[in-house]
């Protein structure tokens, strides 16, 4: 990215924040680490002494987060990196968003319909078996990539669809694990289905759960 392309991004965000932020407001930064966004941000956020910012950071290169094949790279300290807005569902910060508006972001991630082609393609270039073949090759490598991120995307889908069945007057009532014994109600099946998947990230007590 250019000196000036940088400027450029640093100035709209003081102008931006000069006429819109005030007293007691929180920020929170959106972007991408396709353009320098991680370390424009936090720049921007010591420059300005903006008290506990919030970056969050879409993981288009496919580097910062589980779904990079190559595995996860450590990124820069106090950014979110997340490939979807399911991983965003994760975070306490975003489980008010409400039920139904939540189930329509799963079910837009579990048809892949919000994940680029793009996103799509730099995956299926870096799986051992289409490294350097187009998605024209016969072993179809756009599949393959679908499939490998609905294979690392399952269960965060599974435990977040069961976390959002619950009413949404019930979410900010219970904590993590007594969320986990509504869900059970809900879906008897979901603690088997939590023995048999290997991550176990979203809340740190999950690998009691069913028992």
């Amino acid at each position: 990215l250019s000196e000036d392309k940088v400027k450029f991004k640093k100035d709209r965000i003081r102008k931006f924040l000069a006429e819109h932020l005030k007293a007691g407001d929180q920020v929170l930064f959106f972007g991408d680490n396709g353009e320098l966004d991680p370390q424009i941000y936090t720049e921007m956020a010591k420059e300005l002494k903006i008290a506990e910012p919030k970056i969050y950071i879409r993981d288009i290169r496919v580097e910062n987060t589980k779904y990079s094949p190559e595995g996860k790279k450590v990124g820069m300290p106090g950014v979110n990196y997340f490939f979807s807005e399911v991983d965003l569902l994760k975070l306490p910060e975003f489980r008010n968003i409400g039920s139904e508006r939540a189930l329509a972001i799963l079910l837009d991630a579990q048809t892949q319909e919000s994940i680029a082609p793009y996103v799509i393609n730099r995956i299926a270039n870096r799986l051992n078996n289409c490294k350097g073949k187009s998605f024209l090759d016969p072993n179809n490598c756009e599949d393959l990539a679908r499939n490998y991120i609905h294979e690392q995307m399952q269960y965060d889908l599974r435990v977040l669809q069961c976390f959002y069945r619950a009413p949404a007057e019930l979410i900010a009532k219970y904590d993590d694990e007594e969320l986990l014994r509504k869900c059970q109600s809900i879906n008897p099946v979901f603690g088997t289905q939590l023995k048999v998947l290997a991550e176990k990230s979203f809340v740190p007590n999950l690998a009691g759960c069913g028992n």
